[in-house]
């Protein structure tokens, strides 16, 4: 959180109508997608994205 100050404050902005949740990506069939072509639902924000141990 330290390193990313803005998603400490958008983490505290929310509202009871909104979720932040952590996924691990493992299977080939998702990890191996290009973002924009995952199926995500239209209102979903990506925060932050770590691979193999760095932030990318």
């Amino acid at each position: 959180m330290l390193l990313f100050p803005s998603v400490t404050s958008l983490m505290t902005d929310l509202d009871d109508e909104h979720d932040i949740a952590e996924l691990r990506l493992t299977c080939p069939e998702l990890t191996a997608v290009p973002l924009q072509d995952l199926d995500l639902p239209e209102e979903a924000m990506i925060v932050l994205i770590r691979r193999d141990g760095d932030v990318i």
